[in-house]
């Protein structure tokens, strides 16, 4: 019982906390997902194993499309502007 003595670190119950919650909204996400296949009739395991997966996802938004089609994967390739 000598944990009852020790003073409280609220830093290490913040960071508990947050694990906790972040855990609770992936395990409703992966759920939501199950739900979502069984509805969708899912043919295979492995596609439902991967919708599963996935379910923490997003989709890109237009701005980091965007960012990403200016980039060139070649480096050497000379910018035509």
């Amino acid at each position: 019982m000598d944990f009852l003595n020790k003073p409280l670190d609220l830093e290490d119950l913040e960071e508990e906390l947050q694990k906790a919650l972040n855990e609770d909204t992936l395990y409703d996400l992966q759920n939501d997902a199950k739900l979502r296949a069984i509805e969708q009739k899912v043919p295979t395991y492995e596609q439902f194993r991967q919708m599963v997966q996935a379910a923490h996802l997003k989709p890109l938004s237009q701005k980091e499309k965007l960012e990403k089609s200016n980039s060139s994967w070649n480096c050497y390739k000379k910018k035509s502007n």
